[in-house]
């Protein structure tokens, strides 16, 4: 299965979007965030943040099951504490990421909101974190962007 990786400035992975179908004009899976690091900056737990699609025209499902996501028991509670403004941060640079990695694969000249993807990117919010892919259990590869 295909991943897309976002990592922060110091190198460790913060978001890992499990890209479960590629489609021509989409890209939906499941993402998880990383709550806590080894010293080497290698993820040791990680939690559910969506199931999600996002599609060329901005149309974007998210299925948020809550923190406690457990799927095989049919959990669909959609309670998420977020902490702080710096949890606000955390989830608005998640969706953000996921909209990136789409737009990666189905391509910039295929997307309807060009202007309104400016300026989601001129907040900032990616700025200092770049989005690897990886498939497997292959090294990491970096396939995409340095954000700026």
């Amino acid at each position: 299965m295909k991943k897309a990786i976002l990592k922060d400035k110091d190198g460790y992975i913060q978001v890992v979007f499990e890209l479960e179908n590629i489609y021509q004009s989409a890209v939906s899976g499941t993402i998880k965030r990383t709550i806590s690091w080894s010293i080497d900056k290698e993820p040791l737990e990680d939690e559910f943040f969506a199931e999600l699609s996002v599609k060329w025209d901005g149309c974007s499902h998210f299925w948020f099951y809550g923190e406690d996501y457990i799927k095989e028991f049919n959990n669909k509670d959609g309670y998420y504490h977020i902490c702080g403004i710096g949890g606000y941060f955390n989830f608005l640079r998640t969706m953000h990421f996921a909209y990136e990695v789409m737009v990666d694969h189905v391509g910039i000249n295929k997307i309807d909101e060009r202007e309104e993807l400016e300026d989601l990117r001129k907040l900032g919010l990616l700025d200092g974190y770049t989005i690897e892919y990886i498939e497997g259990d292959e090294n990491w590869r970096k396939l995409h962007l340095q954000c700026q």
